[in-house]
C-alpha cells in the first residue's frame, strides 16, 4: 500500500473512532463543567476548584494556546505551557501573554532525555510527534522532562490541572504519573491514534483504579477528575 493510501486509511479510521469513543467509554455525570479554549483546542473542565493559588501544566501548545489563556482569564491561576517544537516556539514568541502564563520550550515524557520529534506530513501543521504518528522521516531534537522533574525545577509540590496533547507520548507520561504518584485534581488527555482502542481502554482503566472518574469525552479528548477513596493519600496532588 502506498504512503498516501496508508495515510488516507488512517484518516478514515480516525473519523470512525472519533465517533465511537464518546459512546464506547463510560462517563460519570459531573455538574458544573465548562468548555475553555477555541475549536479543537478547547477542553471541558470543572467550572470551580481552581484559584489564583493553583498551578496548571498545559503540555502541547502547537499553534493554539487559547485553552491556557482561558484558564488564566477565568481563574487567575498560574499556567505553565510547554512545547519544544519549532512552530510552537515561533508561535509563542509572537504572543503577548499575561504574567500568570509561563512558556517553556521543553517537552514532557516518561524520562529525562533528548527526544526526536517527528514532523507532520503537512508542513503547515504543528503536530510534531515523539511517537511518529504520521510515519515521517524528518525530525528535530528537543529536551523532554518528566512532570516530577519539571515540578521540582519550578518549585511546585502540587498540580491542580494537567493537560496532555502530545501526539502519542501521553501513554508514557501517564505511566510516569503512576510511577511517581502524581495525581492532578483535573487531568485532560488527548488519546492519539493509531494506538489501539484497547491500549486507550487499559490506560483509562488504570486511571480509574488510581481514583479518577471520566467526566467528559469529546472525540479523543478525555477529562478526568481525581476522587480517591477515603483514607487514600497521594502526594503532589492538589485539591
Amino acid at each position: 500500500m502506498a504512503g498516501n493510501e496508508r495515510f488516507s486509511a488512517g484518516r478514515l479510521r480516525l473519523i470512525v473512532l472519533a465517533r465511537l469513543f464518546p459512546a464506547f467509554f463510560k462517563r460519570t455525570r459531573a455538574a458544573g463543567l465548562v468548555r475553555l479554549g477555541r475549536g479543537l483546542g478547547g477542553w471541558w473542565v470543572p467550572s470551580t476548584g481552581l484559584s489564583r493559588d493553583s498551578v496548571c501544566y498545559c503540555v502541547g501548545v502547537g499553534d493554539d494556546v487559547t485553552f491556557d489563556l482561558a484558564l488564566v482569564d477565568r481563574f487567575n491561576c498560574h499556567v505553565v505551557s510547554l512545547d519544544p517544537t519549532p512552530k510552537a516556539v515561533s508561535y509563542m514568541s509572537g504572543l503577548s501573554t499575561p504574567r500568570e502564563l509561563r512558556f517553556l520550550p521543553v517537552g514532557v515524557a516518561g524520562s529525562n532525555r533528548e527526544a526526536r520529534f517527528y514532523s507532520p506530513r503537512d508542513p503547515t501543521h504543528s503536530s510534531f510527534s515523539i511517537a511518529n504518528l504520521q510515519q515521517t522521516k524528518d525530525f528535530v531534537l528537543a529536551p523532554v522532562r518528566t512532570l516530577r522533574s519539571l515540578m521540582e525545577e519550578s518549585g511546585h509540590d502540587r498540580v491542580a490541572l494537567l493537560k496532555l496533547d502530545i501526539e502519542g507520548a501521553e501513554y508514557e507520561v501517564l505511566d510516569s504519573l503512576h510511577r511517581d504518584n502524581i495525581y492532578p485534581s483535573t487531568l485532560c488527555v488527548e488519546f492519539d491514534q493509531p494506538h489501539s482502542a484497547f491500549d486507550t481502554w487499559r490506560a483509562i482503566r488504570r486511571l480509574h483504579r488510581a481514583g479518577y472518574k471520566t467526566v467528559s469525552v469529546d472525540r479523543f479528548n478525555f477529562t478526568f477528575i481525581h476522587s480517591p477513596a477515603p483514607g487514600t493519600s497521594h502526594k503532589a496532588r492538589s485539591q
